[in-house]
């Protein structure tokens, strides 16, 4: 949970200007989806049919994405807009295999890689679901990847949301700990043009 922020703080120090561009838009999006993810976890465990909640958010957080992307299209920090981007691509991809199979699907041979007792069907949890290697879209949005250092298995998704949150995560800090009136003209890489 640290490292984002740390990764964050470091983009500040090295790339303050770049970050300093028109403000976000659409992060009152965030909360609803947070909220979102609460009730889901709490219908589910009340016995709610769980694809259908998982689906059910999966279209919240799409339809989020999509409109993330939408209202800070014309950012003007090429590098903030880039995160926009990444982490609207990451969750809108989370989101897609959440769909497609009603929980998140995560690769049992992954899985097990890394020591878990998983076969293709099994619910390690009420958002997953272990899928095998034939199925395609599993192997494409689903949770393929095994990272030992974090004892987890991670998707296509997951690799775009951390620098694209991370990026968002920069400029929110930058904006508030570092207004554009404070970088020196010098420093600023913003080209007039005559």
């Amino acid at each position: 949970m640290l490292t984002p922020i740390v990764a964050a703080g470091v983009l500040v120090l090295l790339l303050r200007d770049r970050l300093l561009g028109s403000p976000l838009r659409g992060l009152w999006l965030v909360p609803p989806v947070v909220l979102g993810t609460a009730v889901a976890i709490r219908l589910q465990a009340d016995g709610v049919d769980r694809a259908a909640v998982n689906r059910t958010l999966a279209v919240a957080v799409l339809a989020s994405s999509i409109a993330f992307a939408w209202l800070n299209r014309a950012q003007s920090s090429r590098l903030v807009r880039v995160g926009t981007w990444l982490t609207a691509a990451g969750a809108a991809c989370n989101a897609l295999a959440t769909l497609i199979y009603g929980y998140m699907p995560v690769l049992a041979s992954s899985a097990r890689w890394l020591g878990a007792d998983l076969t293709a069907g099994d619910h390690p949890n009420p958002q997953y679901v272990a899928a095998h290697g034939a199925q395609v879209p599993a192997l494409v949005l689903g949770d393929v990847l095994p990272v030992p250092v974090l004892d987890s298995v991670v998707s296509l998704g997951d690799l775009l949301l951390v620098p694209g949150c991370t990026i968002l995560l920069a400029s929110v800090l930058a904006s508030v700990f570092l207004p554009r009136s404070a970088v020196p003209a010098s420093e600023s890489r913003e080209e007039v043009t005559t």
